[in-house]
């Protein structure tokens, strides 16, 4: 029997990729890999991958992880400082990166237009006063 020396399934001895992972295998004598640089290069691309996916399943934050992100958020400073730091730095979860991201984007877009609403509200209450006075 022949193990992958990527993910350690057994395969026959006569293969010449993974029946699991569909690595290059070893070939008896020389010790290459079938396949040439090409297909090394893309093993370890695909072993890559995996242990990138398996480390972000690791990192995903809980339910009460999202709870506890959302209440301190809505503190008023406290919640824009932390959006700040959570959305220019790297996280783990790359997902609370973007949540963080997008929170401060609807934040700007708040103030933006309560900003236009006071303006206009103001300038429209400016003008019936003066029409009374």
């Amino acid at each position: 029997m022949a193990y992958c020396k990527y993910c350690g399934t057994n395969n026959t001895e006569s293969a010449k990729y993974c029946t699991n992972c569909g690595a290059p295998m070893m070939t008896g004598r020389s010790g290459e890999t079938y396949g040439g640089p090409q297909m090394q290069q893309g093993a370890r691309e695909m072993q890559q991958t995996a242990q990138r996916q398996q480390w972000e399943e690791d990192h995903v934050q809980s339910q009460g992880h999202w709870v506890l992100d959302t209440f301190l958020i809505c503190i008023p400073l406290v919640g824009l400082i932390l959006l700040i730091v959570w959305s220019v730095t790297d996280q783990p979860d790359l997902s609370k990166q973007r949540w963080a991201r997008a929170q401060l984007l609807w934040m700007v877009i708040g103030i933006l237009a309560t900003i236009v609403f006071t303006v206009l509200f103001g300038a429209l209450l400016a003008g019936l006063g003066a029409a009374y006075f």
